[in-house]
């Protein structure tokens, strides 16, 4: 909710008048008083093992920037700031040593073990399908590429990790045969698409050697979208302060959530806390 909102839910529950001023600085006071704990999420993000990793577009103060997400299953950490290589590699920290579970965006290409989003490339495949519903190499190829993920998504018959690095390199090989050919020919409609897949063919089956790895990178879209949301509605920040609190907040909120606890109580607990 944007800072009215929130004034005439007061107004209209509790039938307390609160300026927007106090509420701005409730919520600047709630950022400073979480800045520890927001530090603390985003250490042991970069201590885990896998990370997921995102980013969209945020406006502020007329200027468009950057809104980054990093997270695991139960931890979110955001910040704001440029679209750059430099910025996520601040975020996540030199000595990071996880899987990164990304799409295809330059930033990410640098590092080292890295699991590729397997929505973006299907997605990406079914537009192509509905711009050239009769091209029928283009859907002998879709059948191709939803056959291998399928595949990859089944798992070996064994679950031992030599018979998932077997599987792998079997993957691996038929979706190089399959890139190969359309990839040398820029005038198909998915040559394109599959350039990029055997660019990054190393990067696209960590799935399958390791099961606490997703496919997709969906649990990183979905931590943005509430953002994505508030974006639309507030039109973004008026400062660099606004949006550090904004990143602070949203990072404490839903790491909160993500751990089934009250953000309100939390909150209260961090403003009535005693402060050093």
């Amino acid at each position: 909710m944007t800072v009215r909102p929130i004034q005439e839910h007061i107004g209209t529950v509790f039938g307390v008048h609160v300026s927007i001023g106090a509420i701005e600085e409730a919520l600047r006071t709630t950022a400073t008083r979480g800045s520890a704990e927001v530090d603390a999420i985003r250490d042991q993000i970069r201590a885990s093992p896998v990370v997921h990793a995102d980013e969209t577009s945020w406006p502020e103060d007329g200027a468009w920037r950057t809104l980054w997400v990093v997270s695991t299953p139960r931890l979110r950490y955001f910040e704001i700031g440029r679209r750059t290589r430099e910025q996520i590699d601040a975020i996540l920290g030199a000595r990071f040593a996880g899987i990164l579970v990304t799409d295809f965006y330059a930033a990410y290409h640098h590092f080292g073990v890295h699991q590729r989003c397997w929505a973006h490339v299907l997605r990406t495949l079914h537009d192509l399908c509905v711009a050239y519903p009769d091209d029928r190499a283009l859907a002998r190829w879709s059948r191709r590429l939803g056959h291998i993920y399928q595949t990859a998504r089944d798992g070996p018959v064994g679950t031992s990790p030599d018979a998932r690095h077997h599987l792998r390199r079997q993957l691996e090989q038929r979706l190089h045969q399959a890139c190969t050919l359309s990839a040398t020919r820029a005038a198909v409609p998915h040559g394109r698409l599959a350039a990029r897949l055997r660019k990054h063919l190393a990067e696209l089956f960590t799935f399958v050697t390791d099961p606490g790895v997703a496919s997709t990178n969906n649990q990183a879209e979905r931590d943005l979208r509430p953002s994505v949301i508030a974006r639309k509605v507030s039109g973004g920040t008026r400062s660099p302060g606004g949006s550090l609190t904004t990143a602070r907040l949203a990072t404490l909120v839903r790491t909160w959530r993500a751990y089934n606890l009250n953000p309100f109580l939390q909150c209260v607990n961090l403003l009535t806390s005693p402060q050093p």
